[in-house]
């Protein structure tokens, strides 16, 4: 069995934070092609979430100044700007685990000795 990197999972860059432990499926996996998938599972699920709460804030600043008051406009456009740097570094961390997950299915298919699925189209030059 290979040996599988955890990454940390974490939901505001501010140092002081813990990170949150791995969620089950990833625990429970026992290689590294079902690793890899359930850390993109879970990096979905946390852009998710992170695009629903931008949401909501974005719908509380398109209030009129006057009902939601000048100091919580301040507030919410520097939480704003902190999901956003947030939501850039779960995407590149999903772009990365997704790097990953094809050349992990790629090497499997050939540790394998299996016909190639579609998935893997080789360049035949002649």
């Amino acid at each position: 069995m290979s040996q599988i990197s955890t990454t940390s999972r974490r939901t505001s860059t501010n140092p002081g934070e813990k990170a949150l432990p791995m969620s089950p499926p990833t625990l429970s996996s026992t290689d590294l092609v079902s690793s890899l998938e359930a850390q993109l599972e879970d990096l979905a699920l946390q852009r998710r979430n992170l695009q629903k709460v931008m949401r909501d804030i974005q719908n509380l600043r398109a209030q009129s100044p006057v009902v939601v008051g000048f100091k919580v406009m301040r507030e919410t456009g520097t939480k704003l700007k902190q999901l956003e740097e947030d939501l850039a570094d779960v995407r590149q961390m999903e772009h990365e685990v997704g790097l990953r997950l094809h050349r992990a299915w790629k090497r499997k298919e050939e540790c394998e000795g299996a016909e190639p699925s579609a998935f893997w189209v080789r360049r035949v030059t002649g």
